[in-house]
C-alpha cells in the first residue's frame, strides 16, 4: 500500500507541479484630506456686519475624517453657526494589474496600517465608515473634486472617536478590486477608498487622524496549478518507476 501512495504522490508532482502563492503589497500613490465648510457669524453683534464663509479645500499632511458641528451660539461681542466636515481619501496605483498569475477569483486583498495618529472627543459618538471612492475620482490625484465621491459601502471602523495609536487592520477590500481589475471600474489608474463620519451630536468637534503613509493594499494571489514544461518528461519517469514496482512484484511472487 504504501508503494502505491508514494506512486500517486509522484503522480500529482508529474502532472500538475506545485501551486505557489504571492504577494503583492501597495503603497498609497495619493492620501489626505478633502474638507468642506459653511459659516455664518456677525462679530459685531449688529445688524449689519454678517459674514458667510463656504468652501472645499485639500491638505496632504494627513488623513482625516470627522465633524465640526456648532448650532446657533450668542456672545456678547459676537454670534455665529455653522460646520465643517473633513473625509479621508486613499488612493492606490493599479500599474501592472492584473499580474498574470492573477484571474478574476484566485486572489484577495486586504486594506492594512490605518493608525490613528491625532484624535479629538476620544470616546464620543462618531461612526468612521469606509467606502469604495467613485470611478471618476480614481485618478491617484488628491483634489477638490474627491469630496462626496463615496461608491458603496465597505467597513466601518468604529462607533466612537478612537484613541491614538489604535490601528485597524485587515479590511477585506477583495470585492472593490475586483470591480477596478475585472468589471466596471477598469478604466480607472487607481483603486481608492474614502473615510466618511457620522455623528448624532448637534453639537461639537470631533476627529480622527490616520498616519498618511503606513497604509497598504495587500493583495494574496494563488496562482492556479500549471502544468510543468517537463511533464511529458515526467510520464515517462512515472512510467519507469511503475516498471521496477512490477517486476519487484514478479520476482517475489517467484
Amino acid at each position: 500500500m504504501k508503494r502505491w501512495v508514494i506512486v500517486l504522490s509522484m503522480l500529482s508532482l508529474c502532472l500538475f507541479g506545485i501551486s505557489a502563492s504571492a504577494q503583492l503589497v501597495l503603497s498609497p500613490s495619493a492620501s489626505g484630506t478633502v474638507n468642506v465648510w459653511n459659516w455664518v457669524y456677525n462679530l459685531s453683534f449688529g445688524p449689519t456686519g454678517t459674514t458667510s464663509d463656504n468652501g472645499v479645500g485639500v491638505s496632504s499632511n494627513y488623513i482625516q475624517v470627522g465633524k465640526f458641528l456648532s448650532d446657533f451660539h450668542q456672545h456678547s461681542t459676537y454670534w455665529g453657526y455653522g460646520w465643517s466636515q473633513w473625509n479621508g481619501v486613499l488612493e492606490f496605483p493599479l500599474t501592472g494589474l492584473p499580474t498574470s498569475e492573477m484571474t478574476e477569483n484566485n486572489w484577495t486583498a486586504r486594506l492594512n496600517g490605518l493608525s490613528v495618529t491625532y484624535a479629538i472627543g476620544v470616546g464620543e459618538d462618531l461612526y468612521v465608515i469606509l467606502f469604495d471612492l467613485h470611478d471618476i475620482a480614481e485618478d491617484n490625484v488628491l483634489s477638490t473634486s474627491d469630496w462626496d465621491t463615496s461608491l458603496e459601502y465597505i467597513h466601518t471602523l468604529c462607533s466612537t472617536v478612537p484613541s491614538v495609536g489604535s490601528t485597524y487592520d485587515n479590511i477585506d477590500v477583495t470585492d472593490v478590486l475586483r470591480r477596478d481589475l475585472f468589471g466596471e471600474g477598469q478604466l480607472g489608474d487607481s483603486t481608492g477608498f474614502i473615510l466618511d463620519s457620522v455623528t448624532s451630536y448637534p453639537d461639537g468637534d470631533r476627529r480622527v487622524r490616520f498616519h498618511k503613509i503606513l497604509p497598504e493594499l495587500v493583495i494574496n494571489v494563488t496562482p492556479a496549478p500549471q502544468l510543468p514544461a517537463a511533464s511529458f518528461f515526467g510520464l515517462g519517469i512515472l512510467a519507469l518507476i511503475l516498471s521496477v514496482f512490477i517486476c519487484i512484484g514478479t520476482i517475489r511472487r517467484r
